[in-house]
Parts: structure tokens; sequence; C-alpha cells
């Protein structure tokens, strides 16, 4: 082969890798789609948590679209304090189109986290120097159950705008420190303004990032402090919501939420060394390859990946998995190119030695590639899908049985009764059927931890400590709550149990031993009993 025509063979494989770019894209956002939409389309109601989302949202509607000072979230008093975005978009969207706020729950989320697929392109494209490097880090993103697990919940109607921007702020950040041209830095201020709006983690997210960007791509005072005003430019924008919220409870709020972080020196370092227990096989694996990722930037000298990486974990520690996911998203992106272009190097299925490729690409056409990316897209949905049929998973919804019964509270119980809803679950951020009971009968939930963290003396931490104690007692009996109760002075007239069994299991007789010591007790009258749910009154 003459050196024209090795000249032109490589001309046309990187202009294979440039036209295969975005139908690779296309086929991540389409696969990234079906993954979302299989675990939503499991249930008529939002996935999860939700519940004080959607009653803020009417609080929001009922005060004339103006920001309460408080939510009626289970009579708590909690502060209207969260950022209101996906709020103001559910409740016009409610409000113009008669849509169902519980479907819009279900939807918004879903559609949000389907779009952060293509938008993390464009972040990739800043990064990233080589196509099909970005087309594995995009379908890598795709496949992250940490990128959508918490997103497609219907409390993931904040959670999932503020991704969404968030990817394209960095976007626009790294395009203005490349471009210098004051679209791209007006445009980064505006992202930026929108993510802060929608969920306040993504604010700090968005801030470590910045400082680490800077670090690594800028170095001037002029830069310094066209950055300084760019903060100030994002409190201008953010204004109407937290100048309204300072105004009538001070910054107390915001410390409070940023405060209820729940470090772990254990669970970091687990996280860094690849062995949380709590991490599904595709997110080990992806961080697996990301790790050896870390090896070939820093062999090549960039290592803002690394250290953003690393800055995630140990500065974001409540949300550092979705934190962290971009970072090992582009990591794995830059050791996969690498891996499958050694194969189209070095494996051949049926070429002669003269038809291999001299130029370091993937070579889509070679059937070794063809095998290996079809049998690793296969196994990475076929592990993201069958995650529903796992005991811990979180992407289930309350179950028509509960719903009933919370109908039932509503309409047959007073007003200021007060709840100890019992369901067992393996984390307070689990526990849907407490986070909705609110909601769904506007009666009381002592031990429902959710909006806790917006109030002050560590509510939430006392509620977490509330749940985790009963739940203790759920083999030791009646007796263990009875003197749970009465130490912590906790009073209550009802107590609601329930396994929120899912369709693929059946409901037990009874979830505990305290259940069916109550039974028996003369001090507790049952009360309501379907398939899934019994409640006692207290006499």
């Amino acid at each position: 082969m003459s050196k024209q025509q090795v000249l032109r063979s490589d001309q046309h494989l990187i202009s294979v890798s440039r036209r295969n770019t975005i139908i690779v894209i296309l086929f991540a956002t389409v696969v990234g789609a079906l993954i979302r939409c299989f675990y939503v389309f499991q249930s008529d109601f939002p996935l999860n948590d939700g519940g004080m989302f959607y009653t803020m949202i009417k609080d929001l509607q009922a005060a004339h679209y103006c920001l309460p000072a408080f939510t009626t979230y289970n009579q708590a008093s909690i502060p209207f304090a969260y950022p209101p975005l996906g709020f103001y978009l559910a409740g016009f969207l409610n409000t113009l189109f008669h849509i169902d706020l519980i479907q819009l729950l279900r939807f918004i989320p879903l559609v949000f986290s389907i779009l952060t697929i293509p938008a993390f392109y464009f972040l990739t494209s800043q990064l990233l120097k080589k196509e099909t490097q970005r087309a594995i880090a995009v379908f890598t993103f795709a496949l992250l159950s940490s990128t959508y697990d918490w997103e497609i919940m219907g409390g993931g109607l904040t959670r999932s705008i503020a991704l969404f921007f968030t990817i394209l702020a960095l976007a626009a950040y790294l395009k203005w420190t490349k471009s210098h041209k004051w679209i791209n830095y007006f445009t980064f201020i505006l992202f930026t303004s929108l993510a802060a709006l929608s969920h306040l983690e993504m604010a700090w997210m968005l801030l470590l990032s910045y400082v680490v960007f800077f670090i690594f791509f800028q170095h001037t005072w002029k830069e310094l402090g066209l950055v300084l005003a760019s903060a100030a430019g994002v409190l201008l924008l953010t204004a109407p919501w937290w100048v309204d919220v300072v105004s009538l409870h001070g910054i107390l709020p915001f410390q409070q939420a940023l405060h209820n972080s729940n470090f772990s020196i254990l669970g970091t370092l687990a996280r860094l060394l690849l062995v949380n227990p709590g991490q599904d096989l595709v997110q080990t694996l992806f961080s697996l390859i990301a790790f050896i990722g870390i090896f070939i930037t820093v062999r090549e000298r960039n290592w803002y990946l690394p250290m953003w990486w690393l800055v995630f974990t140990l500065i974001d520690p409540r949300s550092d998995l979705r934190s962290s996911s971009i970072p090992i998203a582009l990591l794995s992106g830059i050791c996969l190119d690498i891996w499958f272009s050694w194969v189209s190097q070095h494996l051949h299925w049926g070429k002669k030695a003269s038809e291999k490729p001299r130029l370091a690409e993937i070579d889509f056409s070679n059937n070794w590639i063809k095998l290996i990316l079809a049998g690793s897209i296969f196994f990475f949905i076929f592990n993201d899908l069958v995650g529903y049929y796992s005991s811990g998973n979180l992407l289930v919804s309350v179950n028509a049985a509960n719903r009933q019964a919370m109908t039932w509270v509503k309409e047959n119980t007073p007003s200021d009764s007060q709840f100890l809803v019992i369901d067992f679950p393996s984390a307070w951020h689990s526990d849907m059927v407490a986070e909705w009971f609110p909601t769904l009968t506007g009666r009381v939930s002592i031990l429902t931890a959710q909006g806790k963290e917006w109030l002050p003396g560590d509510a939430q931490g006392n509620a977490i400590l509330e749940l985790t104690t009963i739940s203790e007692c759920r083999m030791n009996g009646l007796s263990c709550l009875q003197s749970f109760v009465q130490t912590d002075n906790i009073k209550f007239d009802y107590v609601y149990f329930t396994e929120n069994t899912q369709p693929i299991a059946e409901s037990p007789q009874y979830t505990s031993v305290i259940e069916l010591q109550i039974t028996a007790d003369p001090g507790y009258q049952l009360v309501f009993a379907n398939s899934d749910v019994k409640i006692y009154q207290k006499k």
C-alpha cells in the first residue's frame, strides 16, 4: 500500500469517526431514554419521593405564585426556602394546560433526565480532544445509574432540571475560557443561575467546578475579575428568590440545609477505593475504568479531571455520586478510546495484514470492535434494568394499597391527628411512604425527616434518629416501641404499618413483631386494613 493510499485510508477513518459521533450520541440518548422510561412506566405514580414538592407547588399556587413564608407540608412550619424554579414550571403547566400534578412529577424529571444526555456532549466537546472519546463518554454518562436514579424520581423535579442546567453551565464556562466571547460569558451566568434556582447542591457543585477550572485553565487577574463579576451576576439573577427568603428567615435555613450533608470519612474512603457496597455493578465498573483513565491523563500531564473527581469526593459528600459521574464518564471515554484503538490495531477478524489500519483510531468496521460493543451495551443495559428486581431498588412508587389507605386517613381521621408511619425503610431518604403521607392525607407523620433540613436545631437529624431507633425495634416487639416513645415523649394517635409491597413480591401477614403484638394489645384498635396496610388507633 502506497503512502498516498495510507493517507487516504487515515483520512477516511477520521471522517468515519466524526460521522459516527452524531449516530452514537443519538443512539446513547435512545438507550438512556429506554432505561429511564423502563422505570418510570412501571407505575402510574411518581417514583420514590416528591410528596413535599407536590405540597410546595400547591402552596405556591395558593399564594398566586408569590413565594409563601412557609410550606404547609407535614404541618412543620418549614421555611419555603427551597430553590423554586421546578415548582414554578410544574405549577404553570398545571395551571395553563390542566395537566395533573402527579403526572407532571412523573414526566418532567424524565424529560430533563433524558435531555442531559445530548447536553453532556457539549461539555465533552470542551474537555476531550477526540470525537471517539466524546462519543464513548456520552454513552457512559447515559448508562451510569448515578446520572438518572435520583433524577427520574418525583423529587427529580428539581434535581433533573438542575443537572441539565449544570452541564450546560459547565460547557458554557469552558467555552468562554477558550473564546473569551461575551455571549459565552453571559450564557454561563444564565445557566448557572438557572441551576442555582433549581437545586442548592448544584450551585455548590458548580462553585467547586469553577474553582478547579480556574486553577487549570485561567491565570490572569482580568479573568479572576470576570469570574468574580459572574458571581455577582448570578446573585443578581437569583435575587428574587434568596432575597425574599433572607428577608423572612435570615440565612439560617441555608446554613441548616448545607450543614446536613451526612459526611462520612469511611464512606469517602470507600468511594475513593471503589469499594462502596451501595454502588451497583455498572457504576463500579465504569469507576474502575475511569481510575485507569487517571493514569493515562496524569501521564499526559493533564491533572484537571483527576483533581475534579477528587474535589467532588472530598468536598461534595451529599451528592458526590451524581457530581462524580461527570469526570467518571470523561475519564472512561479517554481510557476506552485507547483500548478500542488498540483492539482496532492488533485484533483483526477476517482481514489481511495489508488491510490493517495504521491510524490510532477506532475502526468500527473491525468485527472484534462490533462484537465487543454489542456485548458491552447488552451487558450494561441488562445490569441497569435488572436493578428493578433487586431488594434495595429505590426506583419504585408508593403502591396503590398505601394510596387507598391514605385516602381513608384523609377522610376518616381528625385533621390534627399524629401518626407513626412505620414501614421499616432501609434509610430515611428511601422512606417514600412517610414522605408522601403528609401530602396525601394532610396529617402529621412524626417520623418523616424530609424537609426538616431547613429547620433549626438539627431537626432532621433528630427525626432520622427516631426513625432508625423505631426501625431497630422491628423484631424486639411492642415493648421496645413503647419504651422509646415514652423516653422521647412522643405523642401519637395512630400507628400505620406497611411494607409498601411492589407487584413483584407478596405482602407479609405482619410487617414486624411490633405489629403482631399490637393486634393482641387492648390499648390499640384496628381501624383500617387492606392488602398491604394496617392502621391501629391508640385508645
